[in-house]
């Protein structure tokens, strides 16, 4: 048993002899190789230019990362928010007008029996302004209810009117004219 741990421990020892003699060796050639005066100036240059290179190519990955973390990190606040809004019953969506108005045409306004050729749409910071005819009183409502249940709609200003009457912003103006013509032919 003695014998056995003596030479276990000899071909330890010639182990640990044997790898500080090759790093030496190694160490040894690397510094010949670096320190050649004929070719070491362009080696080291060429070495350094590598270690370089490396870092550089390891902090690009490293900042990407941490971008791509942050961005994620924002997302899930985001997302957080925004589930926290609509739990809360408040419907604040923020879109810009030329999304809104093509949100509207199809969540709204493409679901109602009728087609709606007459009816125009403008729509300026969340104001949604319905103009045209329609062929009744409930598919006035109708539309109505329909444009303030989407999302991001802050107001709705309502100018539809029945076909054959005079619209409403213009309603005005036209009993304005109606009268001058009245007073002009009377006079």
């Amino acid at each position: 048993m003695k014998r056995k741990r003596s030479l276990l421990a000899r071909w330890w020892r010639m182990q640990k002899v044997c790898a500080v003699a090759g790093c030496g060796a190694a160490v040894g050639a690397g510094v010949e190789y670096l320190m050649d005066p004929d070719r070491g100036h362009s080696r080291r240059a060429r070495a350094r230019d590598m270690a370089l290179r490396r870092a550089r190519v390891t902090l690009r990955r490293g900042s990407r990362s941490a971008a791509r973390a942050a961005h994620r990190q924002i997302d899930h606040v985001e997302g957080e928010l925004r589930s926290r809004v609509v739990r809360s019953g408040r419907r604040e969506e923020t879109v810009d007008d030329i999304t809104l108005a093509q949100k509207v045409r199809s969540e709204a306004l493409g679901h109602l029996e009728r087609p709606l050729r007459h009816v125009l749409l403008d729509v300026a910071d969340g104001v949604v302004t319905l103009r045209g005819e329609v062929a009744s009183p409930e598919d006035k409502t109708k539309i109505d209810r329909a444009v303030r249940a989407v999302a991001g709609v802050r107001t709705v200003e309502d100018l539809l009117h029945l076909a054959g009457e005079d619209a409403p912003n213009k309603a005005a103006a036209l009993h304005v004219d109606r009268a001058t013509a009245a007073t002009a032919r009377s006079s």
